[in-house]
Order: C-alpha cells, then sequence, then structure tokens
C-alpha cells in the first residue's frame, strides 16, 4: 500500500465518523486517540506532523487521481548509439557514412537505415531508482517511402549485479522482440512503442538494460528507408 501524506478531509470526516467534539477546544474534534484535530474553521491537524500518516490506494483531489505513481522515461540522444555487427563483434560511432548513418531528414538530425539495410544500433542504461513497474520504449521515426508500412525491430539484454552474494552472469544472449510497424504514411512522425515481452518481468531498479534496434526487414516486404528522430525507455516511478 503506497503512502501518501495528505490532508483529506473528504476521505476522513464522514456523517458517521466517530469522534469526540471537546467544547474547551472552541468545538474542535478528534479523531483516534487524540492524534488528529479536527479545527474549527475545518483544517485537520496532526497532533505529531513526524508520526501520524495518511494511508490509501489512491486519491482524487480537485478531479485529479493521485495513486502514488508517475510515468517518468530516459531519453537517448542519437550520438548515444552505436552501430554493431550483426554477430556483435564491433562498434562504430555514427556518422554520415556509417550503416545506418546520420543524416538530416525533416529539418532534424536522424539515424537512417536505407531500403534493405539491416544493421543494428545500440545503447546501454541503468535502470533509475525510482523504477516501480512497466518498462517499455518510444521512438520517433519515418519513413520515406513503403509500399506496405514499415517497421522496427529490436532485442535487449538484461543485467543485474547478483544479491551481493552469488554473482550473477552477464546475459549474453539477446532476445528478439516482436517487430512494431509504423503506423502513419511516409511523410508523417510516427510515434511507435516497442514492447518488451518476458525479459522485463523481473526487471528491477538499477538493472543494466541493453538494447538494439534496426530496420525489419522481413519477408522483404517493407520498402523505403526508415528514419528514427528519437527514443526512450519510459516507465511508473514511485511518486
Amino acid at each position: 500500500m503506497k503512502k501518501i501524506l495528505l490532508i483529506a478531509l473528504c476521505m476522513i470526516l464522514i456523517p458517521s465518523a466517530s469522534y469526540a467534539v471537546d467544547a474547551a477546544a472552541t468545538d474542535t474534534g478528534h479523531l483516534g486517540n487524540n492524534q488528529w484535530h479536527v479545527q474549527s474553521d475545518g483544517d485537520l491537524v496532526a497532533d505529531d506532523e513526524d508520526s501520524q500518516d495518511i494511508y490509501a490506494d489512491s486519491i482524487v483531489l480537485g478531479g485529479v487521481t493521485l495513486d502514488g505513481t508517475i510515468e517518468r522515461a530516459v531519453q537517448f540522444g542519437l550520438e548515444d548509439f552505436v552501430a554493431i555487427s550483426t554477430a556483435r563483434d564491433y562498434f562504430e560511432e555514427l556518422t554520415a557514412s556509417t550503416i545506418p548513418g546520420i543524416e538530416v531528414d525533416n529539418s532534424k538530425r536522424s539515424i537512417v537505415w536505407s531500403d534493405s539495410e539491416v544493421t543494428p544500433v545500440q545503447v546501454a542504461f541503468k535502470v533509475p531508482a525510482d523504477y516501480n513497474s512497466g518498462g517499455a520504449f518510444r521512438v520517433y521515426c519515418d519513413s520515406s517511402a513503403y509500399s506496405s508500412q514499415n517497421a522496427i525491430d529490436f532485442d535487449v539484454r538484461v543485467d543485474n549485479s547478483g544479491d551481493g552474494v552469488t554473482s550473477a552472469a552477464w546475459d549474453t544472449a539477446s532476445t528478439n522482440q516482436t517487430p512494431a510497424s509504423l503506423d502513419n504514411l511516409a511523410g508523417s512522425p510516427d510515434l511507435v512503442v516497442l514492447s518488451v515481452t518476458t525479459d522485463f518481468a523481473s526487471l528491477a531498479a538499477n538493472d543494466l538494460v541493453t538494447i538494439a534496434i534496426w530496420r525489419s526487414n522481413a519477408s522483404g516486404t517493407y520498402t523505403g528507408d526508415l528514419e528514427m528522430y528519437y527514443a526512450e525507455f519510459y516507465y511508473t516511478a514511485n511518486e
């Protein structure tokens, strides 16, 4: 149960609430073992702010539901990615002449895979300390042209440092995920979600995640260049 310290009279003071009215204290009511004081102006005041808490799974204030969590993201710059061979036996920084390469499209920098190119780019990051649950990737993409929708393929590896007693092995076998298709027509920005399946079932704060992204060329059905402008890892955080 999430711990939220809020003044929430609407949750506590209901007609059936049982508290004593202390006439000597200017019509002040008391809740619990005199731990909460209901002032005559309607304020709810804790006897000891360091000891008295309000617990709730969620709370609604001003029409907004607060459930103790919030979405946050780890953003990646294009320069954070490196091109890797299919066998992952060499890496190189992306330039205008690498495959894939850095280009300018729609007046913005992008990583571009030409038609039929499938060389992956890779980036690694540490899962933030405020990680609570979830975990997926979003990328802004576009295609130069296609006869059928272009798609993004990707794989992930998850490493952790163990429990301090038993060492954990490196994850050297990546898991290929389900490619995600672009929905919009060529020439339009497309925010694509890359969902990870079983590999994130036990994802935890401080894990090391490595993601490789490339242009899907399954069955040769995708045509046109794939352009990636932005990428991020997003998750539900402890508020």
